[in-house]
């Protein structure tokens, strides 16, 4: 479920006397660190923003399989001290491969983490000097990201789709597509998750109710969509939601049968659900 690479957000409009005066409170603890000779300087601010009843694991390492060291509630505030490449991860701001570096050590992925700006805030953990950029995106009235910048990542896009993929699943089917991007979010996730049996599209949310999945009417950025209609359904990773929750801006495979990546605003309906990883 998805989203790009710079994650398109973003994130609430900070003040930039917020942010210096920050940066002085930060530079005034002084001296060289664990984490670099100028990395309390350069640290920061941000927040996390999960889905409700979600929190966000601090990982050992920038990897989402790394140690979880302790977790975050939605709303924490954080100061991130630099920032590293590490695993793929969709989260509430797209999809991306930087993982942010916290002053109270350990690691989490920037798709998880409101910063003000659409591109990298501190410092590169190996040392580099990154500015920190002052020129924040607009804040999002919603609090979901204002835009997305959307790619094809699928990784077998001229594969046969009588093909088994992976997962479970045939290759260039929306399921294929969206178990594709699933499983970077959700370690292990396969056709028999958890026991469970995924299927053909349509029966998606029902067996997600089944293993404990959060399942609801209630679009949000990262969400699987499953529309119960037709002989299939159909399933797609929503990228933006719009007027109020009425309109959702999804990526897609398979879209009328086409067995290609699509992308495009749909009216949400009453046989949309809506399942949150």
């Amino acid at each position: 479920m998805h989203l790009s690479r710079t994650q398109g957000r973003r994130r609430a409009l900070l003040a930039t006397t917020t942010v210096a005066a920050a940066l002085t409170l930060v530079g005034a603890a002084g001296a060289k660190t664990a984490d670099g000779p100028t990395a309390r300087a350069a640290a920061a601010p941000g927040t996390v923003k999960v889905n409700a009843g979600y929190t966000l694991a601090v990982r050992a390492t920038p990897s989402s399989s790394g140690r979880v060291v302790r977790k975050l509630a939605n709303d924490t505030k954080v100061r991130i001290v630099c920032q590293t490449q590490g695993d793929r991860v969709t989260g509430r701001f797209g999809t991306s491969t930087l993982w942010d570096k916290l002053s109270g050590g350990g690691y989490v992925s920037d798709t998880y983490v409101y910063t003000g700006s659409d591109q990298r805030v501190a410092p590169d953990c190996g040392g580099s000097t990154t500015p920190v950029n002052t020129q924040p995106s607009p804040a999002p009235s919603s609090g979901l990201p204002a835009s997305v910048k959307l790619r094809d990542d699928y990784p077998y896009p001229t594969r046969s789709w009588n093909g088994v993929d992976p997962w479970n699943f045939y290759f260039r089917e929306c399921t294929s597509f969206v178990a594709y991007r699933i499983s970077k979010v959700i370690r292990g996730f396969a056709n028999g998750y958890k026991g469970g049996r995924f299927g053909n599209a349509m029966t998606w949310d029902d067996n997600a109710r089944r293993i404990g999945m959060k399942v609801d009417r209630t679009p949000k950025v990262g969400s699987i969509m499953v529309r119960n209609s037709g002989r299939y359904g159909h399933v797609a990773i929503v990228a933006k939601v719009g007027s109020g929750g009425k309109r959702i801006f999804v990526e897609q495979y398979n879209a009328g049968g086409t067995h290609r990546y699509s992308k495009e605003w749909l009216t949400r309906t009453s046989v949309m659900t809506f399942i949150h990883p």
